[in-house]
């Protein structure tokens, strides 16, 4: 790689509609099922309008996951990420939205 090129973060849906996509992050990927909202849009009634927002830092690769929803967003390990403040996910983790599985 070379100085003039970058490392562009990307999220990869492994399942529900999208399924097989590979979306880049670049400047945060907001997901949620309000087309005027969101970026990433979702059709599922346990999604909310805006229900989060993923950004990449490519300095640290490290993506932040900030979450609007009440519900929050769960971790492949089965905790929750709660709305309030960003959360710092390393590349390779899953997490869920609605029945969207999506990794890192």
């Amino acid at each position: 790689m070379t100085n003039n090129q970058s490392v562009q973060g990307k999220i990869y849906i492994r399942t529900g509609t999208y399924a097989g996509a590979a979306l880049p992050v670049e400047d945060g990927l907001v997901i949620g099922s309000d087309p005027e909202q969101c970026q990433l849009i979702i059709n599922d009634p346990d999604v909310e309008r805006k229900h989060c927002r993923i950004t990449y830092d490519e300095k640290k690769n490290l993506y932040y996951i900030e979450t609007y929803s009440i519900s929050g967003v769960l971790k492949a390990d089965g905790s929750v990420i709660n709305q309030g403040y960003p959360v710092a996910m390393q590349p390779g983790e899953q997490i869920r939205i609605g029945k969207n599985e999506m990794e890192f």
